[in-house]
């Protein structure tokens, strides 16, 4: 059985998300989080504990009787670039435009408008022209003697990969790719990549809002608002230590409507706090909602006006597991929330997701039939 492996880095902890392929579709079968030691450099972390990685690749491998095919890591934030690329490539004499045509036409534009020591990790075409016609897919079977590409290129440092490369050599398992951050945030958080969709990422320490307006531009702002916000706030409001605090949330954290009053005893110092969890769950609420806020507000800023009532919202990271959260969140929004089929901690299974469909950057490939695609994934064993 063809699987995959998706490995998602956040500062100080690393999360592993396994996946199966089952009937042409991806399963999902396990999320595993581990603590790492919080190395400033991304290479330098990846390298120091690439042993624990593949140690814990191993384990899920014999766990679920499988080995992975593909490894895809999420690349994160802040260390790829982007640029706007637009060109008009003259073919010699007129073609009919197919798959591989554009695939060529898109390579031309990553020669042209990259160095030769950067490496091409998405070429995603925003719009197309053919025969004076603007096309947002791909306008197959069209017969033109040029076609227009306006693409992102998001890139790295051909070194950068090649480092990682021999890491994974090394660890004598197979690295298939990088995922931006923004791209797997979004195949995590969305069934389906459509126009004016938001997802946002409350993770440890930071949270991060993903943008996709009608054009196809995926933008990313960061916000200094996370988990540990909410653990300092809760360590203030009740006067215990943020050990305490975490742990609180951790166990009784959660956004459903209590009705009843019920009271838990935890040891503050060298005495005990009796505190409701009515009371707890309201103050959860206040904090979250005061900072989801503020983060929605500066998201939607860059969706144009008239269509930000459209908006389509999507949630990740650890607190959407808790009780309650969704029902919570389609009551404060007046926009429609989706919820993704699997919920999990990170992103890391939409970093397989979007590595195995890679739906943004072959969505003219989408007019295969099932069984076409499933002979592409398993044609090396034939």
């Amino acid at each position: 059985m063809k699987a995959f492996c998706g490995i998602a880095f956040e500062k100080n902890k690393v999360f592993l998300s396994c996946a199966s392929l089952k009937k042409g579709n991806l399963q999902f079968l396990e999320e595993k989080e581990l603590a790492l030691p919080d190395e400033k450099n991304f290479i330098e972390k990846l390298r120091v504990n690439s042993e624990k990685i593949e140690q814990s690749i191993v384990e899920l491998e014999k766990r679920h009787s499988l080995s992975f095919n593909d490894i895809f890591m999420e690349l994160p934030a802040g260390l790829a670039k982007e640029i706007e690329a637009r060109e008009k490539i003259v073919f010699p004499k007129k073609k009919r435009l197919t798959p591989a045509v554009i695939n060529t036409a898109k390579k031309y534009l990553e020669d042209k408008f990259l160095e030769w020591d950067q490496y091409c990790l998405h070429n995603i075409v925003l719009d197309y022209k053919a025969e004076g016609i603007k096309y947002s897919q791909a306008p197959l079977g069209v017969f033109t003697k040029k076609i227009e590409l306006n693409s992102l290129l998001i890139y790295i440092k051909d070194s950068f990969y090649k480092e990682i490369l021999d890491i994974f050599f090394n660890m004598e398992k197979k690295f298939s790719g990088f995922i931006a951050h923004k791209i797997s945030m979004f195949s995590q958080g969305f069934s389906a990549i459509r126009e004016n969709q938001i997802v946002i990422s409350v993770n440890d320490l930071n949270s991060y809002a993903g943008i996709k307006d009608k054009e196809g531009r995926i933008y990313q702002k960061e916000f200094n608002f996370g988990i540990k916000t909410i653990i300092g706030q809760l360590a203030k409001q009740y006067t215990i230590s943020t050990a305490a605090s975490a742990q609180l949330l951790e166990r009784y954290g959660s956004f459903k409507n209590i009705p009843y009053v019920k009271e838990i005893t935890i040891k503050k110092e060298d005495s005990y706090l009796n505190l409701s969890t009515q009371a707890l769950a309201n103050f959860l609420k206040t904090i979250f909602s005061g900072n989801l806020k503020r983060i929605i507000d500066e998201a939607l800023q860059i969706i144009p006006g008239p269509e930000r009532d459209r908006a389509v919202f999507s949630f990740l990271g650890p607190l959407t597991i808790k009780d309650g959260f969704y029902s919570y969140i389609k009551k404060m929004l007046a926009y429609r929330v989706e919820i993704p089929f699997y919920k999990c901690r990170s992103s890391a299974f939409g970093c397989i997701k979007y590595g195995f469909f890679r739906p943004l950057e072959d969505e003219y490939q989408k007019k295969r039939s099932l069984l076409e695609r499933v002979r592409k994934v398993y044609q090396e064993y034939f």
